[in-house]
C-alpha cells in the first residue's frame, strides 16, 4: 500500500471497510470513515473528482449529476445514524444502497466502477449496524459480501483497461511533407539549416485531446532542402533517402512512443492502486460472518 498521504479518499475508504467490517461496531466504522468531516453532502462526487484529478481525466458531469446524488446522501444519512441511532433511517439507507449498487453496476466507466465500490462499502457497513439491532442481519451480510466480492473482482480490471485504452498511440511520422511530421528551421547566415520531427497522441480523457512531441534540432546542409512556393521548407529527394535522417526520424518515432508511455505509466499507478485496495476489500468481504 502507498504511503498514508498518497492514497485517494477512495482507497481510505476501501481499506477501513475491509479492516473494520469484521470486527468494530458500525458506529466506529462510520466515524472511521467519516468523522471530523465538515460536508458529507458531496462526499462521493469529491471523492471521484479526486480520482479523475489523480488521472488527469475530464470528469463525467452528465453522469455524475445524473446518479451520484443518491449516493452522496447514503454516506450523509450514515453519518446521521451514527449520530441518531434512528433505525428508520438505516432501512432507507439499506434499501436505497441497494437501489443505487444495481443502477450503478450497468455502467462502465471510471466514475461508475469507483462509485460503484463505494456504495457496496456504504451499504455493508448499513447492514453491520442493522445486524447489531438484528442478528438476522448477519446472514444478509455474509451474502452481500459474497456477491459484492464477485462483482468488485469481476470488474477491477476494468479500472487499468479504461486507463489503458484512454491514450492512443502516436501518429507515425513520415519524410514526404512537413505537414507529414517535420519542420525546417531556416538559417540565411549559415550553411546548415535545422531539421525538427514532430508528433503527436491522442489522449481521450483530455481536452484539448492532443499530445505533442518534438525531437531536438538536427543539423542538416542546406543542399537537403527546398522552398515550395508556399514558403514552406521541404527535404529533397536525397535527404528522404539519406540513412541518417532515416535513423533519426526512426529513433524519434521511438522517443515518442516512449514519451506516450510515461505519461500513461503515471495514469496506470493511480488505476492500480484503486484496484489493489479493491481486492483487498473483496478478500474481507468474502469472508464475513
Amino acid at each position: 500500500m502507498p504511503p498514508e498521504e498518497e492514497k485517494l479518499d477512495f482507497q481510505k475508504i476501501m481499506e477501513i471497510g475491509a479492516e473494520s467490517l469484521g470486527g468494530a461496531v458500525a458506529s466506529e466504522i462510520v466515524a472511521q470513515m467519516f468523522g471530523g468531516r465538515n460536508n458529507t453532502e458531496a462526499i462521493i462526487t469529491r471523492a471521484v473528482e479526486e480520482i479523475c484529478t489523480r488521472l488527469t481525466k475530464i470528469i463525467d458531469n452528465a453522469f455524475m449529476e445524473h446518479y451520484i446524488s443518491i449516493t452522496n446522501s447514503l454516506a450523509s444519512r450514515l453519518l446521521t445514524y451514527q449520530e441518531t441511532n434512528d433505525l428508520n433511517l438505516l432501512d432507507e439507507i439499506i434499501a436505497d444502497a441497494s437501489d443505487n449498487y444495481h443502477n450503478l453496476k450497468r455502467f462502465d466507466t471510471i466514475e461508475s466502477i469507483t462509485s460503484c465500490n463505494y456504495v457496496c462499502t456504504l451499504h455493508l457497513v448499513a447492514a453491520k449496524a442493522s445486524a447489531e439491532h438484528n442478528p438476522g442481519y448477519s446472514e444478509t451480510i455474509k451474502r452481500l459480501g459474497k456477491e459484492y466480492a464477485a462483482w468488485s473482482q469481476s470488474t477491477a480490471h476494468r479500472l487499468n483497461d479504461l486507463t489503458n485504452a484512454s491514450v492512443d498511440e502516436p501518429f507515425v511520422p513520415g519524410l514526404d511533407r512537413p505537414s507529414s511530421g517535420y519542420t525546417i528551421k531556416e538559417f540565411h547566415l549559415s550553411s546548415q539549416n535545422q531539421l525538427i520531427f514532430h508528433t503527436s497522441y491522442r489522449d481521450h480523457w483530455s481536452y484539448p485531446d492532443l499530445k505533442y512531441v518534438q525531437s531536438d534540432p538536427i543539423p542538416i546542409p542546406k543542399e537537403f532542402c527546398i522552398k515550395e512556393s508556399t514558403l514552406e521548407i521541404f527535404l529533397t529527394n536525397e535527404a528522404k533517402n539519406d540513412p541518417k535522417i532515416k535513423d533519426a526520424l526512426k529513433n524519434f518515432y521511438e522517443k515518442s512512443k516512449q514519451s506516450k508511455m510515461e505519461f500513461l505509466g503515471s495514469r496506470l499507478d493511480v488505476s492500480n492502486a484503486m484496484v489493489n485496495s479493491i481486492h483487498y476489500a473483496c478478500n474481507s468481504w468474502n469472508n464475513l460472518s
